[in-house]
């Protein structure tokens, strides 16, 4: 098995037409030498341009951080990762950092559930948002389509703003319009 598992580790994406990439970072509760412990994974999924999911790593760094994230990146990119079309993430530091020193004009997409879980001056810290028009946000227990929900976007004068907005992709057509928030088929037609 440890074969395997180091082959899969070496084999080359250069094949591989991976136009988008999830990246994130997961703790695990695992036993190691009969003890409970924590350990922190980078995991990375590519998706083809057909929309097939691809499991590129899952690598215990030590941690988040931006050096961790290089290393995992720049092994893949030695392996023949190309440059993607769009990257999502769930906002980590150490993530931001190392995909801006790699990929500074990518598209980036951030998971919701931050929004979701942290009150607004946690957001606005992450995001560096200097402006807002929120007003008290309130707890939000999940984010609906078509409801109102925390965006960062930049406002007219360049300065990022913490703004509320209708949530919800306009649907496609042969699904009759419906809004969706947070769409992980990318094989749907909402991606296309």
């Amino acid at each position: 098995m440890k074969v395997d598992w180091e082959s899969w580790n070496r084999r080359s994406l250069a094949d591989d037409d991976i136009v988008r990439l999830i990246l994130d970072g997961t703790v695990v509760k695992v036993r190691l030498d009969r003890k409970a412990t924590n350990i922190s994974l980078l995991v990375l999924l590519g998706v083809r341009r057909d929309g097939q999911k691809l499991l590129l790593a899952v690598k215990n760094m030590g941690g988040e951080s931006e050096a961790a994230w290089r290393g995992v990146l720049d092994d893949l990119i030695a392996r023949g990762l190309r440059t993607p079309e769009l990257l999502l993430i769930d906002g980590g530091s150490g993530l931001e950092q190392a995909l801006a020193s790699l990929w500074p004009d990518v598209p980036t997409q951030r998971c919701t559930l931050y929004s979701v879980t942290k009150g607004q001056q946690a957001i606005r810290e992450l995001t560096r948002a200097m402006l807002e028009s929120t007003g008290n946000l309130p707890p939000l227990p999940a984010i609906f389509p078509d409801s109102l929900a925390p965006v960062v976007r930049n406002a007219s004068d360049g300065e990022r703003e913490l703004s509320m907005m209708h949530w919800g992709m306009p649907g496609p057509l042969q699904l009759r319009g419906a809004p969706a928030t947070n769409i992980r088929n990318t094989a749907s037609p909402y991606w296309w």
